[in-house]
């Protein structure tokens, strides 16, 4: 298969391998995949954004300790978390596919997907933020009805985007 006939999604951490994955991909001048969604991506390893603090009572899921525990021991305490290929936020988004990018509004990672969006979209890359006003981290992995919903606006966005439906 050619990449024009591969969809990558990540939740997460995985989220934040699909965008690296596409922007080495890229920058080696070679065909990114077709489209990617991202759930709750996390793509700022500086852990600086207000969501930290605004949404940390509220996401039962993940906390600032976590995050930058888990960043510590994936690049260590001597490298600069703000370089892209730790931080794809930091990263460029030329010449990206069509991204569907979904995130809870009530999440500590809410921040890094919305600055996702805006830079992809001012590098002209047809993204898609779509935020659960009920939703918190990775959400859509849990048996309930917030996140069946969330499943088929997904594959709303595959059916658009892949069979042009």
């Amino acid at each position: 298969f050619s990449a024009k006939n591969l969809l990558m999604a990540g939740d997460s951490a995985g989220g934040h391998l699909v965008i690296s994955l596409t922007q080495r991909l890229l920058g080696q001048d070679r065909m990114p995949p077709r489209a990617l969604i991202v759930m709750s991506p996390w793509t700022d390893m500086t852990a600086s954004s207000s969501s930290y603090e605004t949404y940390k009572t509220k996401d039962p899921i993940l906390t600032y300790e976590y995050v930058v525990g888990v960043r510590e021991a994936f690049i260590g305490d001597k490298a600069d978390p703000a370089e892209p290929k730790y931080s794809p936020l930091f990263g460029d988004f030329s010449g990206f596919p069509p991204t569907f990018i979904m995130v809870g509004k009530n999440e500590i990672l809410l921040e890094d997907s919305v600055q996702l969006n805006k830079k992809m979209t001012k590098a002209g890359v047809k993204s898609t933020i779509d935020i659960e006003k009920d939703g918190w981290h990775v959400y859509q992995q849990l048996p309930l009805p917030v996140a069946g919903r969330a499943m088929r606006r997904i594959a709303k966005f595959i059916a658009e985007e892949i069979y042009n439906a």
